[in-house]
């Protein structure tokens, strides 16, 4: 592999990273905001929908973490 191959690699994958950062924050505002003015939420709604974000984690993450850790690893 080339050194400009690499740097290749690089930018696409910063690119993709960027765009995922920057799609996931506005995500994160949008939806209460969209609760809030279009729906008329209630505290305690706004309250839901942000806990909802943290119930995803422990739900889909903590399990995956555990699965993936009881894998062998990969030998270099």
């Amino acid at each position: 592999m080339d050194v400009a191959d690499g740097a290749g690699v690089f930018w696409r994958w910063w690119t993709a990273f960027t765009t995922s950062a920057v799609g996931s924050a506005v995500g994160a505002v949008a939806l209460p905001l969209t609760a809030l003015t279009a729906l008329d939420a209630t505290p305690f709604e706004m309250g839901l929908i942000a806990a909802a974000n943290y119930v995803a984690w422990i739900v889909i993450g903590l399990p995956a973490g555990v699965i993936v850790q009881r894998l062998p690893l990969r030998g270099t």
